[in-house]
């Protein structure tokens, strides 16, 4: 795949002035917020690709394997419901094995 390019001001925010192309009908005109990760993890590198999940999502995928998206959302408010849009960043799983206390889940 060739480079996704990066928008200048506006688009999916990943932080540090760094914007990917909005994705799922949503477009720069639309306020899009940032992306949640988990400030333990290093950034998520360049995307590498793009694919589509099975309910017909669009996801970029970054060098590091985890995944930043963004779609429309609807909310409920005191006033009615109200159309958003949400920001999804997916970590990939740890290759590590959790630690499990011996007789957990018993």
């Amino acid at each position: 795949m060739a480079a996704v390019p990066l928008c200048a001001r506006a688009g999916i925010p990943l932080g540090g002035g760094v914007f990917l192309p909005p994705l799922n009908g949503v477009t720069v005109a639309d306020e899009i917020p940032p992306v949640g990760r988990d400030p333990r993890l290093p950034p998520p590198g360049p995307v590498v690709g793009k694919v589509v999940d099975r309910s017909g999502q669009e996801w970029w995928v970054h060098a590091d394997g985890s995944q930043t998206s963004c779609c429309f959302a609807s909310i409920l408010t005191p006033q009615g419901r109200c159309a958003i849009v949400a920001t999804q960043h997916g970590a990939p799983m740890s290759r590590r094995r959790c630690d499990v206390p011996a007789g957990a889940g018993k």
